[in-house]
Parts: structure tokens; sequence; C-alpha cells
């Protein structure tokens, strides 16, 4: 960091001082007025990548500056190494069995569950969120309760290509410039995604490491960061503001074999920075009481002086009468069971002994061991016997709950948007119907190597679509790496589309339709692998069933432009022409994307309407 960046950064961080912690003052009583209350989630950000948690190299002066003046809870976790379901359990206070959402894009938040931002709303706050991510797109119900649910523009795909996200110096900008226009007390959300992978910090080194880069980004944030605490108000002003800071998970950097995060629950993963600051926070205070991302409504209800929510699972760590509770965590990730139906992994933790439930269950001593390398299981029958029982009480009291997601139809351009941020959604719905692990359900532990194969596989997809002049070699080191995912994992539907997609794109068109066939086989509804399908029988001179699979597409997902556009070109070259005026008639009705492309679609119907 520059000398300059260097005294800017110090003095952002005495004004974000100055704004969050210049009143002491409870708001408990009658006519108290209520603080602002202001939640930033870091998206992807490790607790243990943060100058206040330890990291040496970290450049968090403004979080640092916070955590000093506020109270740092050291032993907090998320529920769910996922962004939707941790988000929804941060805003309901619920874990993820009662509030339904168990993974990304499969449901939506519905109306019955209540968020803070509903009660804040109730006794007179103003609310807004400013989302940096498709992830958290308003469709799937985070935005109840908000006035403003500033999230992501989201355009429909003609090829893929872009990673529907913001930076956050743009998401800070309109959160900003929010505040200046609303009453106060106000609640506030800033959502940052810029530590998610893949890792680019502005005018970071294009030579540094991955876990470099990754710091780079967590320190972008931080400097925006500087700039909100500084507006949000100085030691005089009333309402005072209560900070927190915490993350939806973490990110692992090949612990345990895992690349980024989603389908472990290790530590790396899970453990997350959860720091509070503002009136009745004590301030410099650091607690290794186990937390958990449930705990952040709840908390924030007592420092503002509203009653608590009276089916939360989490509980006041600040603001309520004997201070945090100590009980057990507890921990999912359905990941595995919804894309591959591999075992489910669930767990607790009372912030010491840790056990991960699955067809080969584990024994963790955290504090001892935070890298999680000694599996004690085989050595201490009675902690692990207890540890499991509680897990297991755990789940059966959380599946008597009745779900309050909301099922959602995935579209597959909806689908292609998420799978750009790293993430896959599977065909096993919400994940209600995922089972308690087993030993004769596959162990993810077994079959992290796929996982990984297919995310590199991914990124080498993409950066042969970006430039296939002079990306060759990345399709070929692609599907040699799917190839060798497949013997591990052989009836993996997305294994077996991506596969076929990249043998289509070599034009090894008959070995392509094999695996495209054998992904329909199993998942009918990917009409990604459909409309690569009819492509290759096309080029192979199946001309029937090419078209066949384009209208399945169509019928399947009418919003599935890229199909209509295939189609209406192959009917052009057929000189069917009222047909193709049909299909091209179907893509404008759907395409809401740039007119670069809709001016291409109208030139094709005046050229099919003059040919009939």
């Amino acid at each position: 960091m520059s000398e300059a960046a260097t005294g800017a950064s110090g003095a952002l961080v005495l004004l974000g001082l100055a704004s969050v912690l210049g009143c002491s003052r409870s708001p408990e009583g009658a006519g108290a007025v209520r603080p602002n209350l202001v939640v930033v989630t870091l998206d992807t950000t490790r607790a243990d990548r943060l100058g206040f948690m330890g990291h040496a190299a970290a450049e968090t002066p403004h979080l640092d500056a916070l955590a000093a003046g506020g109270t740092v809870f050291t032993e907090a976790r998320t529920c769910v190494p996922l962004t939707l379901p941790a988000h929804a359990s941060l805003w309901t206070g619920l874990y993820p069995p009662a509030h339904g959402i168990r993974d990304n894009g499969v449901a939506s938040l519905g109306a019955a569950a209540e968020t803070l931002a509903e009660r804040a709303k109730v006794a007179g706050y103003a609310t807004g969120a400013f989302v940096s991510a498709f992830v958290l797109d308003g469709q799937y119900g985070l935005d109840q309760g908000f006035d403003v649910y500033d999230d992501v523009p989201t355009r429909r795909l003609i090829s893929g290509g872009f990673i529907e996200e913001r930076p956050a110096n743009e998401t800070v900008d309109a959160a900003l410039a929010w505040i200046e226009t609303v009453e106060r007390p106000y609640l506030l959300w800033v959502h940052l995604f810029d530590p998610h992978a893949p890792y680019a910090p502005p005018g970071g080194d294009p030579d540094a490491s991955a876990e470099e880069a990754y710091d780079g980004e967590i320190a972008f944030c931080d400097a925006e960061l500087g700039r909100l605490f500084a507006a949000l108000g100085g030691a005089t002003d009333e309402p005072a503001t209560v900070v927190c800071v915490t993350s939806d998970h973490g990110e692992a950097f090949g612990e345990h074999g895992e690349a980024t995060h989603g389908v472990f629950v290790y530590d790396a993963t899970l453990r997350v920075p959860l720091v509070f600051a503002g009136p009745g926070v004590p301030a410099g205070a650091r607690d290794a009481t186990p937390a958990s991302i449930v705990d952040v409504a709840p908390t924030l209800l007592a420092l503002a002086g509203l009653p608590p929510a009276a089916d939360a699972h989490g509980a006041a760590l600040l603001g309520g009468d004997g201070g945090a509770p100590r009980r057990p965590i507890w921990f999912e990730s359905l990941n595995g069971w919804i894309d591959h139906r591999w075992s489910p992994l669930i767990g607790v933790t009372n912030g010491v002994d840790k056990v991960i439930e699955a067809p080969r269950p584990e024994l963790f001593d955290v504090r001892a061991d935070p890298g999680e390398r000694d599996d004690r299981a085989g050595r201490d029958e009675a902690s692990l016997a207890r540890l499991r029982d509680a897990a297991r009480s755990a789940w059966s009291a959380l599946a008597r709950e009745r779900p309050l997601a909301e099922a959602r139809e995935i579209g597959e351009e909806e689908r292609r948007t998420l799978e750009q941020l790293g993430y896959t959604v599977g065909a096993g719905g919400a994940g209600g119907d995922a089972p308690y692990p087993a030993p004769d359900l596959p162990d993810p532990k077994d079959r992290i190597g796929v996982e990984t194969a297919k995310n590199r596989a991914l990124a080498l997809m993409a950066r042969f679509r970006a430039d296939p002049a002079r990306n060759g070699a990345a399709l070929d080191r692609a599907i040699a790496l799917l190839e060798r995912a497949l013997v591990d994992d052989p009836r993996a539907p997305l294994l077996h589309e991506s596969l076929g997609a990249c043998l289509v794109q070599r034009r090894e068109f008959e070995r392509g339709v094999e695996h495209l066939r054998e992904c329909l086989a199993l998942r009918p509804e990917r009409v990604e692998a459909r409309h690569a399908l009819a492509v290759a029988f096309l080029a192979l001179g199946h001309q029937d069933d090419a078209r066949r699979e384009l209208r399945r597409c169509l019928d399947d997902q009418p919003s599935f432009v890229l199909a209509a556009r295939t189609l209406a070109m192959h009917l052009e070259d057929a000189k069917e022409w009222a047909a193709a005026a049909d299909a091209w008639r179907h893509f404008l009705r759907e395409w809401d994307g740039d007119d670069e492309h809709r001016r291409a679609a109208r030139e094709g119907l005046v050229r099919a309407l003059a040919n009939e």
C-alpha cells in the first residue's frame, strides 16, 4: 500500500471509529432513540484472513479499528457454507432446515418467514439493502422487509461469458447515496462479493498467488468500507449506529482437498468473522463463546431494544440478560447430496469439540487442532458418541419444523448465471428429502476430487470460449479432467454434460452425442445439454433430430433464447422461411439483453418475411 493510501486509510479509521463508537448509551427505556443498524456481509471471507483475527499480512485497517472499538466473537461459524442459505439464516435467525433454503438457486424464502428487516420496518426503521451478486437477487426472497433492495442488474445470456456481480466501490456508492435520502433510524445491509473466486483485486499483481489475490480482494473491501464507516455519522449524532460485520462462509485453499467452498464443513469454510460495535457493545472485548450466523438478527434486535422473535434458533449475544449463551452450534452442507447424491454432511460444535456426521464420522478438537488434521473419532469413542447423539437430536428436532421456503423452477439462463458465479445447481430440489448421513451413501471425502476437477474444467472451458483461437489447449485440458472425473463418478450428469459440450466444441460430434444423451437420461431438464446435442446433430446431418431437440428446449424453457436463435438460423439455411420467422419472433419475445442481438434478430425476421 502506498504512503498516500496509508495516510488516507488512517484518516478513515479515525472517522470510522468516531461514527460507529461515538455513543455508548443503550436504547433501552421509554422514549429512547433507537440506533441505526448496519449489517455488512463480506462474501467468502475466512475469519483467519483479517488483521484483527491475527493475519499478519492483512491490510484491513478499517475493520481492525472497528474490532478494536467493539466486541469480536472469535468462535463464530456459519451454519452452511453457501451464500443464499447462509444469508437466509442471518436474516431470519433460523437454521436452514427451518427456513428451507438448503442451496443456492433452488428455493426462495417464503412469505411466512419473518426477517430482521420486516421487524425493523414495523418498528419505524427505513430499510435498504445493497447486494453485489446475482446469487442474492431479490427473487430469492431476501428482499422481504426492505424499502429498497438494490441488487445486481441481470440479463439473459446469449452465450455466457460474464459474471453477474458488481465491485465493492459501486455497491458502497449506492449505499452512501441511499443514506443521504432517508430518515433515521435506518437498517442498512451492504453485501460485498469481491473475495469470492475468481480473485482479481483492482490493480492487483497478475503474478500473485491465489491467496495473495484473495487477500487483495479483502483489502479492497476494507478500503471501501472505510468510506462507508466515515459516512455513518459522528459522535454527537442522534441516533448513533450499531455495526455488525460478518461473512456468509469462508474459503478453502486446498484444505482437505477442497478448492473453494460448498461441499465440506471444515472450519476453513465454516469459521467466519463476527464483530459488533456501537451503543450497548463492550469496547475492546474478545469473546470465545461459540456463536453462529443465526445469532446476528437476535443480537441486533436486542441492541435496538426490540423484542426477540419467538421462533428463532439464534440468541442475543449482546444486549440481553446474562451475556452470550453457551450451546452447541449446528451446521450442515447438502451440496454434495443435491448435486451428486453423495451423503449430506451435518454436525455440531461447542467451540472445542466438533463432530461431522458422514458415512465415516469425524471428531476434532478445533481449539487445539484448528486445521482439523487430527481426526479423533477412532480414539475418543465417548466424545464421539456424545456429539453424534447431539447432532442426531438437533437433526431430528429441525426435521420436524415446517420449512418456510418456496421451491422454484430454475430457468437455464438463471442456472447458467449461478454456475458462472461458481455455483452448480443440482437436481435434488431444495434438499428437504436429504437422508441422514449413512454408510450406504458415497462419502464426499472420497469424491472431492470429482468436484475439484469439474470446477477446474469449467474454468478452462470459460477461457476457451473467451478466445477459442488462442486457447485450444485449455479445451484439451478440460476434456482430460472431465474424463478422469467420470472414472470416479460415472453417473454424474453435469460431468457428462460438460464433457459432451467440450467434445462438440472440438468437433468430436459422435462422442459428444454419447455423453450429452447420458446427461439427459439422468437430467432431462438440462436444456443447455439438449442444445449442445442439437448442435452436434446438425453437424452430423441429423436435421430432424436437431429440430426435435431445439423445439423441446423452447417448450421446456421458453426464455432459453440461444435455442431459438440456433433454430432460426438452421431454418433459414433450409429455406423454410415461415418457420424461421416464427423462431425469430420467439427470440424477440424473450430477449431482454443488449440491443446488438435484438437488432440481429430483427434483421433475421425481416429477411425471413421477405422470402416467404
